[in-house]
């Protein structure tokens, strides 16, 4: 094996070797266990049966599958903290917009959101915010991984 991960090899990094496999299973694992407690917590404030909710569910879970590839990309430089902290942030930028996305589109779904409201009033917005907010991820994480690695 070459440590190329697509060529199946193991990447390694400073903090160890990482497989794409586990990683995946347990950022998923962790997505589906959030989005089940927010879905059920909605459910109960709104009066809604469980079972009109499957459909924002499934959507929801969407944002885990655009967020594990990328957590494991970052994963992979984190020896690299600008390079890390780069990937992390795309990751968390994509994942705040799909998120957002499948919380408008599941309140669409059961009634509580009109589709102008959500699309002009509410999703319009969320992209240059979250910009902002991901700079922030940016220079927070730099400096977390620059702190966690010295001496």
């Amino acid at each position: 094996m070459n440590g190329n991960p697509i060529d199946g090899g193991e990447a390694t990094s400073s903090s160890g070797s990482v497989r794409f496999g586990p990683f995946l299973a347990l950022v998923f694992f962790g997505n589906a266990l959030g989005v089940a407690i927010f879905v059920v917590l909605a459910a109960a404030i709104l009066s809604l049966p469980a079972r009109s909710l499957w459909v924002p569910y499934v959507v929801l879970l969407m944002s885990g599958v655009v967020l594990a590839p990328y957590l494991y990309w970052a994963r992979l430089v984190r020896d690299r903290p600008k390079a890390c902290a780069f990937r992390f942030t795309i990751g968390a930028f994509s994942h705040m917009n799909v998120l957002t996305a499948g919380l408008l589109f599941g309140a669409v779904w059961v009634g509580v959101l009109s589709p102008t409201t959500a699309l002009y009033d509410i999703f319009a917005f969320m992209p240059p915010l979250y910009a902002l907010l991901s700079l922030l991820i940016y220079l927070s994480t730099v400096q977390l991984l620059k702190d966690t690695q010295r001496p």
